[in-house]
């Protein structure tokens, strides 16, 4: 007979579990990001590696090429950003020098449009600005230093990438044999809903994200925005991140807007630019291409990226929303998670039709006014 713990003692199990769980994700960062995001990949280049292999192409061979399309397009991205992030490193100093310009500029019209001409005024209102200022040229170099990290980190990718699809059968019969047989049947279709969930959302992802960086690229170089095309990749990278990346894309480039042009035209067109791209993007092109892949609610993925960010930093923000869904799929296909799984998800409850009254209960005010 199955012993039934209080729910204060498995709450509690489950807080412990989840602290060593966060401490594991903090220690081994440098081996778990890597690993998780070419899993993502490996699971993505699945039917490609198989589509090869029908055609008597080696396992190896298969594995190999699917690396090389990888390396190639990681390549490109690094290429192509390489560029203009040393330069925007570079100017960071020079912008700051443009922004006293500014400031001084928005002291003298706000001196002649108000007449404050309090000392102490205009000093808070500098030293306000400047803050702000530098506090933008902080979050640019954070970033900066995030990605650097993060293209480190990419080194192992291939790697990782490799074994996980040489040796994919191994893996699928090693999670078979660690469950019980009557289980095979259900961890089979947990296995293949994780895998197609996977490629759908990031196969999606890509569309979007090549949409989205041409869209505002073509944006920022009509406006003459420096370093466009650094700024139009960073916000389709960034996009990837719900309610969060766009508008920090949107921020640090209306802030190069404001700093490097004379007219503060430019900033509201940056602006305007990225509002209306988002508005596509959230309403047209995520619904239809990306769709419900990841069906986790909003709550949950603001989580997420929090507990993401907080372990893992921009990778973890990244890397969350998929492993959220992940965990819905286990949560939907095990008894005694599914409660979870509904809590996670983005299902309602049916709204129960009301009850109809008894018609002696009516009262002739409302005989009236039926119809």
């Amino acid at each position: 007979m199955n012993k039934q713990y209080p729910f204060f003692v498995k709450l509690t199990i489950g807080l412990i579990l989840l602290i060593l769980v966060s401490f594991i994700f903090i220690r081994a960062a440098g081996v778990l990001i890597p690993l998780f995001a070419a899993t993502l990949f490996s699971i993505l280049f699945f039917p490609i590696a198989e589509w090869m292999e029908r055609f008597y192409i080696s396992r190896l061979a298969s594995s190999l090429i699917s690396i090389l399309l990888v390396f190639i397009f990681f390549s490109g991205l690094v290429y192509v950003l390489s560029h203009e992030i040393i330069g925007l490193s570079q100017d960071i100093p020079k912008m700051q020098s443009q922004a006293g310009n500014k400031i001084t500029a928005i002291q003298s019209f706000i001196r002649s449009e108000t007449n404050m001409s309090s000392a102490r005024q205009i000093a808070w209102l500098r030293d306000k600005f400047y803050e702000s200022i530098a506090t933008g040229g902080f979050l640019i170099q954070n970033v900066l230093f995030s990605f650097t990290s993060t293209f480190i980190l990419i080194i192992f990718i291939p790697i990782y990438m490799f074994f996980l699809l040489y040796n994919r059968d191994k893996f699928k019969v090693f999670i078979l044999m660690v469950t019980h047989e009557d289980l095979h049947v259900k961890v089979d279709k947990i296995i293949n809903q994780i895998q197609k969930m996977i490629q759908s959302y990031l196969s999606g992802v890509f569309i979007v994200m090549l949409i989205v960086a041409t869209f505002n690229t073509a944006g920022l170089l009509i406006l003459g925005i420096q370093y466009a095309v650094f700024f139009g990749i960073l916000s389709a990278i960034l996009n990837i991140i719900p309610y969060i990346g766009i508008f920090s894309a949107c921020a640090m480039t209306a802030l190069v807007a404001f700093i490097t042009k004379e007219s503060g035209w430019y900033t509201v067109g940056v602006v305007c630019i990225f509002l209306f791209m988002h508005l596509i993007e959230s309403n047209i092109l995520t619904p239809r291409i990306v769709g419900s892949k990841v069906s986790v609610n909003a709550f949950v993925a603001i989580i997420a990226l929090l507990f993401g960010s907080m372990l893992w930093g921009i990778a973890g923000m990244i890397l969350f929303i998929p492993m959220a869904g992940m965990v819905k799929i286990v949560c939907d296909n095990i008894d005694s998670l599914k409660p979870f799984g509904y809590l996670i998800g983005t299902e309602f409850p049916a709204r129960k039709p009301p009850k109809p009254r008894n018609p002696e209960q009516t009262t002739p005010h409302e005989l009236k006014e039926t119809p």
